[in-house]
C-alpha cells in the first residue's frame, strides 16, 4: 500500500508537504531565435525565502538570461497559516 502526500493549492500554485521547504531554481537562455533550457537545481531550507528579483538574471545585447524561483514543498503548519486548502 502507498502513503500518498498531502498536497495543498492557492489559485497559483499547488505545494507538496515537507518538514522543510523545498524550491525549485530554474534557469532559461533566450535569444532572438529561440530559447533553451540551463539548469534546474533544489534547495531545501528551514524558513521561508523572499526573493527580490524574480526573472531576470542577466540582459544582454544578444540574449537574456532568465531564473524563475518556485516553492515546491512546505511544512503543513505553514501552508494552513498562509492560507493553502488542502487538496482532497
Amino acid at each position: 500500500m502507498e502513503t500518498l502526500q498531502k498536497i495543498y493549492e492557492n489559485p497559483d500554485s499547488r505545494i507538496i508537504v515537507n518538514d522543510k521547504f523545498i524550491y525549485c531554481i530554474t534557469t532559461y537562455l533566450f535569444w532572438k531565435g529561440g530559447a533553451s533550457f540551463l539548469s534546474e537545481k533544489f534547495y531545501a531550507c528551514d524558513k521561508p525565502i523572499k526573493f527580490k528579483k524574480k526573472d531576470m538574471l542577466l540582459k544582454q545585447k544578444t540574449y537574456k538570461l532568465h531564473r524563475t524561483s518556485e516553492l515546491v514543498g512546505a511544512p503543513e503548519h505553514w501552508l494552513q497559516k498562509m492560507g493553502y486548502k488542502l487538496v482532497e
